[in-house]
């Protein structure tokens, strides 16, 4: 089966990736490697899979807020230049009187100034959106001097205007350049493209060039909390991306897709253990919101084109190659360096942790039975997880919650060294505890995650040790 598996570089899409090409799929990876955590990180898991990226241009390129400051810089820039060029400031304006008397002449002067501020603002942009900071810098200081006037009715020549048309061109062939995949050097069935899931272009090229089987989505802006301090790059990434992910599935006949939802969709409920039937119109945070409009998305597609859609709530997965910015890396960080560790709502908080190989287990077994339509379907009576269309919301957890101070306590015996605490208050967006109701993939799937804590905990410290080179 030919898979895409979005988020590579991340944690659970690496190890998905891993684990397919093991048992022999063939596996088309994508990621933006972002800098919301180290890419260093990043960069790690791709080599573990045979994928060798250079690293210098990934912050400045793949950085989804970067580009966006880029672009209105450019854009600022270009409305100075026009200004500049097409204002009647009383003394440039004096100053080309001397030499050209005819008001005719001034306009025309004019004009062309305006015509060619635009034409070199949109070569900005276009520099800009391929990450040459300096070029554009350049240009810019350039077109803003008074003297380069004339030099800007020069610029509005035929030939001028062909040697910028040809220019572009060549910048094009070095962003295609660029878009090339990558081939594993571990497994002969993987290749990885450098891709933002928002970019339209590059997705729309990804499907028609690759022809997948089946999809798994995985890449998304993670974290509740940092969702309330830059929420507009969760919509670019989690709704415009999952809407590129829709359309090229549907675009390109794909029937098999499954995507990562999230346990944070359960929002303000307290009913416990959280059950896929239960009502989730109540999230308290951005990121859950998207998360809930991926399923909405999800089913609407489903309902429209026929594709297999299956969703995923995961609950607070850990493990190896982990992401830094979840409990067990910040707590085995800190303690390891010495530091206090935040203990938010007092320690009156409980997860469902899951251990990796256990979420991975129940993907492989999304993907391999596709979702089906629900033929006792009732829409007098509807059933939030499934629907006459083929699609299926599962949650995918322990279904087994532990108390945050049990969770400290282990990751202390396996680190041999005691934590520092400092006891804080409930954080903002955050919830108390998650429980996951996994009946649904146990009917369906015969899944039942078996990894006790203290050895996943125990796994997890082990590579911890070995990739930072951290001792006690």
């Amino acid at each position: 089966m030919k898979i895409l598996v979005t988020g590579t570089a991340g944690f659970i899409g690496f190890h998905l990736a891993k684990k397919l090409l093991e048992r022999g799929d063939e596996v088309v990876g994508i990621d933006n490697i972002n800098d919301y955590y180290d890419v260093n990180l990043k960069y790690g898991r791709l080599a573990e899979l045979g994928i060798y990226m250079p690293k210098g241009t990934a912050k400045a390129c793949t950085s989804e807020e970067h580009i966006s400051d880029m672009q209105a810089s450019a854009s600022e820039k270009a409305s100075d230049m026009q200004a500049s060029a097409a204002s009647s400031d009383v003394k440039e304006a004096q100053g080309t009187a001397k030499a050209c008397t005819s008001e005719e002449h001034i306009s025309d002067m004019q004009a062309s100034a305006a015509s060619s501020a635009s034409e070199k603002a949109s070569d900005m942009q276009a520099s800009a959106a391929s990450s040459d900071v300096k070029e554009a810098q350049g240009t810019a200081k350039a077109c803003t001097s008074e003297e380069h006037i004339s030099d800007m009715q020069a610029c509005a020549s035929e030939e001028h205007i062909s040697d910028m048309q040809a220019s572009a061109s060549e910048k094009a062939s070095d962003m295609q350049a660029l878009a090339a995949p990558t081939l594993s050097t571990k497994y002969p069935k993987h290749k990885f493209y450098k891709i933002d899931l928002s970019d339209r272009e590059a997705m729309e090229n990804l499907f028609q060039t690759e022809k997948f089987d089946a999809v798994m989505n995985l890449a998304a802006q993670a974290g509740v909390r940092y969702s309330i301090e830059n929420p507009h790059s969760y919509v670019q990434s989690n709704v415009v991306g999952f809407l590129n992910i829709l359309e090229g599935c549907r675009n390109t006949g794909v029937k098999n897709l499954a995507f990562a939802s999230s346990s944070s969709v359960y929002g303000l409920n307290e009913s416990q253990p959280f059950k896929t039937t239960d009502p989730t119109e109540h999230q308290v945070s951005l990121y859950a919101a998207t998360k809930k409009s991926n399923e909405m998305m999800a089913h609407t597609y489903a309902h429209l084109y026929g594709i297999h859609v299956t969703g995923l709530r995961f609950f607070t997965v850990y493990g190896p190659w982990g992401r830094p910015d979840m409990a067990p890396m910040l707590f085995t960080d800190a303690i390891l360096g010495d530091r206090a560790i935040k203990v938010f709502n007092n320690g009156a908080m409980s997860r469902d942790f899951t251990y990796i190989d256990d979420i991975v287990d129940g993907i492989i077994k999304v993907i391999d039975k596709p979702s089906q339509a629900n033929k006792e379907w009732n829409p007098k009576e509807p059933e939030i997880s499934s629907s006459s269309a083929p699609y299926k919301i599962y949650n995918i957890g322990n279904n087994a919650p532990l108390p945050l101070m049990t969770f400290i306590e282990t990751i202390e015996n396996a680190l041999g060294k005691k934590a520092e605490k400092i006891f804080m208050p409930m954080q903002d967006g955050d919830v108390v505890s998650t429980y996951a109701d996994v009946s649904g993939l146990i009917n369906d799937f015969g899944y039942k995650p078996d990894t006790d804590l203290k050895d996943g905990i125990a796994a997890f410290v082990k590579w911890y040790r070995e990739f930072y080179g951290a001792k006690d």
